[in-house]
């Protein structure tokens, strides 16, 4: 599948990573019908959703990263489109605090450890 990027696609505004299905996927007013409660010592964010009790933490891409909404074509190409890109986004725990054992903070420990795997290793060259 081929994947079009263009430039110019908007970057959204906010991007939320909730702890729930939702059958839908596309962009939507979270900040109109939720209320965000933001704590500036600790960086967490608190909220509900239909009396839930919500704990969110922002969380920035790593500086080689930035995060992509594709929408597939409808024709009959592969072909795949960028429609906007993120920087950040917030990941949402329903009752809990987020903390380093979160899926969204564990794909940085894979990244961490894909780089390693993939770096250019130079030792060979001390046994030679």
């Amino acid at each position: 599948m081929e994947l079009v990027y263009d430039e110019a696609a908007p970057e959204s505004k906010q991007v939320h990573l909730l702890p729930c299905k939702i059958h839908y996927d596309g962009a939507s007013n979270f900040s109109k019908y939720v209320n965000i409660e933001k704590n500036e010592e600790n960086e967490m964010q608190q909220t509900s959703i239909h009396g839930r009790a919500l704990n969110g933490k922002h969380i920035k891409l790593p500086e080689k990263f930035q995060g992509l909404f594709v929408t597939k074509s409808q024709s009959a190409s592969e072909k795949a489109f960028v429609t906007s890109t993120f920087e950040s986004f917030t990941a949402w725990n329903y009752d809990k605090l987020p903390s380093k054992n979160d899926v969204a903070q564990k794909v940085w420990d894979w990244i961490s450890v894909s780089e390693v795997l993939h770096a250019d290793d130079d030792s060979d060259k001390d046994l030679e």
